[in-house]
């Protein structure tokens, strides 16, 4: 049984799943002049292009850097708060995949915010690029478009 069976009652196994995925999946790449970051709640992956240092380095955050990870994610987290009233018919498919969508580009916002500097200081060139990468959107999506909530029908014998 999934979330398309009966509603949320007793699929918190789901539900959970969504929230591991929120912890796991990246929230997007980041660009610099010299360095490529892919962030995720717990864990980031930064590649130097260019420069003597260049390669590449993986590493799990500690459980004090979440906190900036998860507010990142606060949208995705409504995200999946969304898909399940989906399910419990209490808002729309498209609705839904709004939300997703809003979630996804905060990776956008945030390097536009720490990009903010190079307006106002003279010489710095220090511009960064976020580029979301969306993959709980897309898996929020075909889990709603291949599993549609179930319809309770009426009996052509039950009175309407």
């Amino acid at each position: 049984m999934s979330l398309a069976d009966t509603g949320v009652e007793g699929h918190l196994g789901e539900v959970s799943a969504l929230v591991a995925l929120i912890l796991l999946l990246p929230l997007g790449a980041i660009f610099d002049e010299e360095l490529l970051t892919i962030p995720s709640v717990t864990w980031i992956i930064n590649y130097r292009i260019i420069g003597p240092n260049q390669g590449m380095s993986f590493s799990f955050l500690s459980p004090a850097d979440w906190m900036a990870g998860l507010l990142l994610s606060l949208p995705r987290f409504l995200f999946v708060r969304q898909i399940v009233r989906y399910y419990e018919g209490r808002t729309s498919m498209k609705r839904t995949l709004l939300i997703g969508l809003l979630g996804e580009l905060n990776t956008l916002w945030y390097a536009l915010l720490i990009s903010l500097p190079v307006l106002f200081i003279p010489g710095l060139r220090y511009v960064r690029l976020g580029v979301p990468i969306p993959f709980l959107l897309l898996i929020g999506w075909s889990w709603m478009a291949y599993h549609p909530p179930r319809q309770d029908t009426q009996s052509w014998l039950e009175p309407r």
